[in-house]
């Protein structure tokens, strides 16, 4: 009996110094976690060397030149200074897509899938053009990339979709065009409501029972500069933008009544890391008319620059790399500069 006692309490004593050894491993584990990711936020790493593995960048080709004039700037961001960036950033390969016997059969079958059959109408060495009912689906059969457009009389006979319900339509009309399913989400997409006006062109509106149509605009999802999550900018508020309305039939079928669509693939896996200007730099030649202007809404010349960031750049127009850029903006107004510094 005595034996069964002390077997009883050997077994108590090591399950209790076991519990105790576990817990304090977790606890010891959480404080060093914890410990370290507080260390890092207020010690960071000095970046790596630069390595400037694909040699001298060429510029930045924007589609515009963008609004010129002489503008006066004053800093007004939340904390009044221009903020703190990384020395260095990551660049990335941009896929080229390269055109082959079979590209016109795969972008017929896309459009088709978009609801435009037939054969297509050729309006340059790349581009096809197909119509159907009032709307057209212009297609470069190289990237695949392409435009929707409707014809103005049309989409005046439509109403436009709640917001879950455009957002809905957008992200299932996504997985037609077979894009890598996290690079356009939800967490990215902002929804407008907008009316057609004289000339064919849409104004936004924040009446959303007068809107003839919702517009879904989605960016790409966000790359590492350096240890830092940084977004895509695009060069216009349309860098990839659905407009989809309901009609006023008995069907009442909703549709992309005004799409805009580009995507180039990102090489991720393979990166150079390049120097980066100043961000005082950056102002500079904001200041000195050096920066690519891309929205300018009121006429005043004196600009108030509430918010500074520092994002990856891509437009319509193929570059051979993904670049940096610093990003200026203020009321109706955004400005972009190149961040890597260039070799004269």
């Amino acid at each position: 009996m005595s034996s069964l006692n002390n077997a009883s309490y050997w077994t108590k004593k090591v399950l209790l110094f076991t519990g105790i050894t576990v817990a304090a491993f977790i606890v010891l584990r959480f404080v060093i976690s914890s410990g370290t990711s507080v260390w890092r936020k207020y010690f960071p790493p000095p970046p790596p060397p630069a390595d400037e593995k694909y040699g001298t960048l060429s510029p930045i080709s924007f589609e515009n030149e963008g609004v010129k004039g002489n503008f006066e700037y004053s800093i007004e961001t939340s904390d009044g200074t221009l903020g703190k960036f990384t020395t260095v950033a990551r660049v990335y390969p941009i896929e080229r897509p390269v055109e082959t016997l079979t590209s016109l059969t795969r972008a017929k079958g896309k459009a088709q899938s978009l609801g435009f059959d037939g054969d297509p109408s050729k309006i340059s060495s790349n581009v096809f053009r197909w119509r159907q009912e009032g709307r057209s689906l212009d297609m470069d059969v190289q990237n695949d990339n392409f435009m929707i457009r409707t014809d103005s009389d049309i989409l005046n006979s439509y109403s436009s979709l709640s917001e879950k319900n455009a957002l809905d339509f957008s992200l299932s009309f996504l997985k037609k065009l077979s894009t890598p399913a996290g690079d356009f989400t939800s967490e990215n997409a902002q929804v407008k409501y907008y009316i057609p006006v004289e000339g064919g062109d849409l104004m936004e509106t924040s009446s959303k029972g007068d809107a003839k149509t919702s517009i879904v605009s989605f960016r790409r999802s966000v790359l590492d500069v350096y240890n830092v999550d940084t977004p895509v900018v695009e060069e216009d508020d349309l860098r990839f933008l659905v407009s989809i309305g309901s009609s006023s039939g008995p069907t009442r079928d909703s549709i992309a009544s005004d799409v805009n669509f580009y995507y180039w693939k990102i090489n991720t896996a393979d990166f150079g890391i390049y120097p980066i200007k100043s961000v005082a730099q950056a102002l500079e030649e904001l200041k000195a008319g050096k920066a690519n202007i891309v929205k300018k809404i009121s006429s005043t010349t004196k600009i108030d620059i509430g918010k500074i960031s520092l994002e990856y750049f891509l437009n319509k127009n193929l570059q051979e790399y993904l670049q940096p850029v610093y990003v200026f903006e203020g009321e109706g107004f955004r400005a972009i500069v190149e961040a890597v510094e260039k070799q004269s």
